[in-house]
């Protein structure tokens, strides 16, 4: 048999099928189309959000001077009730922020979050292509989560469960 030197299969496919169950990531039903999120997604949405908070963080904190007030509890209490698992609530209690100006930017942050990042970086679960490959589609998952706030609290609620993946992952390379 002559190889012609061109293998039949691109290496980075069969990586891709051998590792498939390892993917770190969540399923979002979002009502009969079920989607994914992905880590590796996740991580580009989180670095453009980060970028986002910084530029909201210091707004508040040059431009306002909230950086020497307090977390309004009432506020930060509303936001810990859109998570229904025990565990999600604990994880994102540990994360409360240390003022008001941290607490409005990230609040900006899940905004900017839901209405432009996270339309952008879902996949269908089925194909795991984009489901918003047009801006058009995108301006329609936009308005569509921007208007619908119990998907909103799911999409946040499942962000938390990949992060929380993620955290176990960290955890038991850690331990072994």
């Amino acid at each position: 048999m002559e190889q012609t030197g061109k293998p039949t299969h691109d290496p980075l496919d069969l990586i891709e099928k051998a590792h498939k169950n390892d993917i770190i990531q969540v399923d979002i039903d979002l009502g009969g189309v079920v989607t994914v999120l992905t880590l590796a997604d996740a991580n580009e949405m989180f670095k453009e959000q980060k970028k986002a908070y910084r530029d909201r963080y210091d707004f508040y904190k040059k431009e306002k001077g909230y950086d020497a007030e307090k977390v309004d509890d009432k506020e930060w209490s509303r936001y810990l009730k859109i998570f229904e698992k025990d565990e999600d609530r604990k994880r994102v209690e540990g994360e409360k922020p240390k003022n008001l100006a941290e607490q409005l930017a990230d609040s900006d942050t899940r905004t900017v979050m839901l209405e432009k990042l996270i339309p952008k970086y879902l996949r269908n679960k089925t194909d795991g292509k984009l489901i918003c490959d047009s801006d058009e589609k995108l301006n329609r998952m936009s308005r569509l989560l921007m208007s619908t706030p119990k998907l909103q609290n799911l999409i946040i609620q499942k962000i938390t469960e990949l992060t929380g993946k993620l955290g176990e992952v960290k955890e038991q390379a850690k331990n072994s």
